[in-house]
């Protein structure tokens, strides 16, 4: 494994282990609500579009590129969207049916971001909006919380 790659997931699972037992996030099973876990954060600069594809497809990721996003196929749900000459900062929409499969996917991206050098944040949230998880790139909570 590349040294980026190894260094960049073993970021992200430390930043993982931040939250611990919070970061349990369990469904009733008795409850007609589908649960969701979002996901928001930012990235200090975003690539262009074909930039950020081809970095995504070089992490593995099947890609499908439109007129003004990037959908990720292989997550369950995340776009980055936006993407246009006059439409300011591209901005990205994800989410889950489960922690477990946003750990999955988010890591995925977060880890494709610090292979490429991108600082990022992200923060997942539960139906409550209860901070559950949080993955970054050289943007710790502490940072997190004054950049707000």
């Amino acid at each position: 494994m590349h040294r980026s790659t190894r260094s960049a997931r073993l970021l992200v699972v430390m930043s993982l282990l931040v939250l611990g037992d919070r970061g349990r996030y369990r469904a009733d099973p008795n409850s007609t609500h589908e649960h969701r876990v979002r996901l928001y954060g930012q990235l200090e600069t975003w690539p262009s579009k074909t930039e950020m594809a081809t970095l995504m497809e070089a992490a593995r990721f099947s890609v499908q590129v439109g007129q003004y996003s990037i959908r990720l196929r292989d997550c369950e749900h995340f776009v980055f969207q936006e993407y246009g000459g006059d439409l300011g900062d591209p901005q990205f929409d994800a989410d889950a049916s489960s922690l477990e499969k946003m750990l999955e996917d988010g890591g995925r991206v977060s880890a494709a971001l610090a292979a490429a050098g991108i600082r990022h944040r992200f923060e997942k949230y539960n139906d409550s909006d209860e901070l559950i998880g949080y993955l970054h790139h050289r943007w710790p909570r502490e940072q997190a919380d004054v950049d707000s």
